[in-house]
């Protein structure tokens, strides 16, 4: 089997399966807790703006936050399950590694509630950056953990993967830390130039992520060239 044809298949047996599905819940109780900050307006809040619509005007910076946060979360869920489709083997290591992970992820609620409800704020913008930065970090190091002389992957597992996510697991919170500053400098536009990601993503890692399914499909060999057929006679 060549290097492009690596299975993205567990072989770990069941501790890898259970560290997932652990890892899965702390994601799915992480992004469910987002959407507790999103409150239906009081009576006195109504009509202290002047009618419902204005009050759930006032209430954007909230939404954007939790979908800003949602989004975030949900990247970081479908890495972490992409890059442990990989994994063949665990360790105390890797147990360590992801418990360090799941505890960012636990706190994210707070610090996104934090930047909804005090977006002008370089401290609750700067709480949030640092958050997910440290979010992305960790998951970044829990790839290098595992891929580290081919430690918990497969020893032919192709180096455009290995490259793939890398760049992946590292991108945001590299953007998160690099626009940090700006949050002390102008939050109002720090606030908007989260939503730069997307972009950046798609432009920055088109040439690994066409690297990566080429290294995913199986190599397709050529069919052989059919008899010619006999004359009789």
């Amino acid at each position: 089997m060549g290097r492009s044809e690596v299975p993205p298949r567990h072989g770990g047996g069941k501790e890898l399966e259970r560290l997932e599905l652990f890892s899965d819940a702390v994601f799915a109780i992480a992004i469910t807790l987002l959407v507790l900050e999103l409150k239906v307006p009081e009576a006195e809040a109504v009509r202290a703006a002047g009618g419902l619509g204005k009050a759930l005007i006032g209430e954007i910076p909230r939404f954007y936050a939790y979908f800003i946060g949602f989004i975030l979360i949900g990247n970081y869920w479908i890495l972490h399950h992409r890059m442990f489709r990989y994994l063949r083997r665990c360790d105390e290591g890797l147990v360590a590694l992801n418990l360090l992970l799941l505890l960012f992820v636990a706190f994210l609620p707070f610090p996104v509630a934090l930047f909804g409800a005090w977006r002008r704020d370089p401290v609750g913008i700067g709480g949030y950056i640092l958050s997910m930065a440290a979010t992305g970090a960790s998951l970044n190091l829990l790839w290098g953990y595992a891929v580290a002389r081919r430690r918990l992957v497969a020893p032919d597992l192709d180096d455009r993967m290995v490259r793939f996510m890398w760049f992946r697991t590292a991108v945001v919170p590299l953007v998160f830390m690099v626009s940090l500053p700006f949050a002390f400098v102008s939050p109002l536009w720090m606030t908007f130039s989260l939503g730069a990601l997307a972009p950046i993503l798609r432009f920055f890692g088109r040439r690994l992520e066409r690297a990566a399914r080429a290294a995913e499909s199986p190599a397709v060999e050529p069919p052989m060239p059919a008899p010619a057929p006999r004359s009789v006679g």
